[in-house]
């Protein structure tokens, strides 16, 4: 007898395998849920051959007036921009390094003993730096967390300069949409005291006038409420800005006396690191503190977003290093993912979670990336290893050349409703455009917390019509995985002969 099997998109990993069931599967790695089906995610392959000194914790990408694509990459010892294929070092003369590891404190009282300078924000003195970026016309704008704001022109040659009259500390900025001037937040403040919840910006068309008076634009804002602000960005209508505990809108107004209206959100809502959060189609997605992922339309009501891997990446997060956090998407398959540092493989960013947002699907596994971007202007994603590796992502269907692995484990069902055993004999396999050897494994037991007994693994070449083998139990689960190169396997229908045997 014949019997189709099938499994709902997405992994859960806050259940049991026989509580999931059919309802998901329990683990994958490298695999995406594309149009509700699991299938390989694309390849990688490397941008240049030359590897970036530091640890990578900002991209931007941007054309010139010359239409001539330009990467911006951000390390925590140097400023690099990656024009016409080869990486160049603009570091700002006297920038000094910047942690690579969070030491664990954020402000007065925390952080080892002896660390920090006094005035100094507890961005620069206790977190690991992290880089944000703006595009001010052709001019590169970049900014070292807890330092001052810098500039570039395009000159290979030179090295970035800093802002003349730019506050002298600043956790992030943006230029926002269509307006010539740049906002710092999180900053040095008019009266020259570093304030965590300050917002300043310059005048229109003038990046070094930051004094507000009756015949500029320039002004500031300090935000009410309690915590520092981590990051803001842009999207249609405003900027969103987000603090350790809060969201806010901010909504331009054009009036010299208020340039700027700010809106509280929500609160208890807040974001755990300078690069955990993305825009897409006018929102904005993020993750908390607390582990947890939100969502939030221009102006709306920030939503906690239900994920069956919260609980996973919550458990697992390296202690105190929700600065390495790096949110991405993938907008030709409509996705959100989270790059974040697992305590199981040390205290860097080594695994991933990601969110399809049409079926709601979450996936996720191993892939050490410290900062990714969405193709935007470029040709694909770009993004970095923490090696300094930078590589185009969904290209091609190898490692840079070696072998992408991958897994994907279900749940546990039973093949018949009564719930007998069942003899398994054969798999008859529904791939489409399969490259690489793959194999396949069936996973028996009699009861939810019986042993269980693996069979095979059993090979699945390219074009085979069927998979004979024997194996026999009242609960299964199923396992495809794979290592090749060149490598893709997306999984159709699940379609096995089974006979039952009569036991119940």
């Amino acid at each position: 007898m014949r019997r189709n099997i099938t499994f709902a998109p997405g992994v859960v990993l806050d259940d049991t395998p026989f509580k999931v069931g059919q309802a998901g599967w329990v683990a994958c790695d490298k695999v995406r849920f594309h149009r509700n089906l699991p299938q390989v995610i694309g390849g990688w392959e490397a941008v240049t051959a030359t590897q970036l000194d530091g640890v990578c914790r900002g991209i931007h990408t941007w054309r010139d007036n010359d239409g001539a694509l330009n990467h911006a990459l951000g390390t925590t010892e140097e400023l690099y921009v990656i024009v016409g294929g080869d990486p160049f070092t603009i570091t700002p003369s006297g920038l000094s390094d910047g942690l690579v590891d969070s030491t664990g404190g954020q402000g007065y009282g925390t952080g080892t003993w002896s660390t920090g300078s006094y005035s100094r924000p507890s961005t620069a003195d206790y977190i690991a730096r992290t880089w944000s970026f703006a595009s001010y016309g052709e001019t590169l704008l970049a900014c070292p967390s807890g330092e001052t704001i810098y500039q570039w022109s395009n000159n290979t040659a030179s090295a970035a300069a800093a802002i003349t009259n730019a506050p002298a500390a600043v956790q992030s900025i943006l230029v926002p949409m269509e307006k010539r001037h740049v906002v710092a937040y999180g900053c040095t403040d008019i009266s020259v005291n570093y304030n965590p919840r300050a917002i300043r910006w310059s005048d229109f068309e003038d990046l070094t006038d930051w004094t507000p008076s009756a015949s500029n634009n320039a002004g500031q804002k300090v935000l009410e409420g309690s915590g520092r602000i981590v990051k803001a960005m842009s999207t249609t209508g405003g900027e969103f800005v987000w603090t350790t505990s809060e969201l806010w809108y901010q909504t331009y107004l054009g009036d010299p006396t208020q340039t700027y209206q700010f809106t509280r959100l929500g609160t208890g809502c807040g974001l755990i690191g300078p690069n955990a959060a993305v825009t897409f189609e006018g929102g904005a997605f993020w993750m908390s503190p607390d582990g947890g992922f939100w969502a939030c339309s221009a102006g709306g009501v920030p939503t906690r977003i239900t994920s069956p891997v919260e609980q996973d990446v919550r458990d697992n997060l390296a202690s105190v290093q929700d600065a390495k956090v790096y949110a991405a998407t993938v907008g030709t398959f409509r996705e959100v993912w989270w790059f974040y540092p697992d305590a199981r493989d040390g205290s860097e960013n080594s695994r991933y979670v990601s969110l399809q947002l049409d079926s709601g699907a979450w996936a996720g596994g191993e892939l050490a990336r410290t900062a990714f971007l969405d193709a935007g202007t470029g040709p694909s994603p770009i993004a970095v290893d923490p090696d300094g590796n930078v590589f185009y992502h969904e290209r091609g269907r190898s490692a840079n050349g070696g072998a992408i692995d991958w897994s994907l484990e279900s749940g546990g069902f039973y093949a018949q409703a009564s719930e007998r055993f069942i003899m398994y004999r054969s798999l008859y396999p529904d791939v489409e455009e399969q490259r690489g050897l793959a194999r396949f494994e069936l996973i028996t037991k009699e009861y939810p917390q019986g042993d269980e007994t693996t069979h095979g693994p059993y090979d699945l070449m390219v074009g085979q019509d069927r998979v004979d083998f024997r194996a026999s139990g009242r609960i299964s689960r199923v396992k495809f995985y794979g290592s090749a190169a060149p490598c893709f396997f997306r999984l159709g229908q699940i379609n096995m002969d089974i006979t039952p045997r009569g036991r119940r």
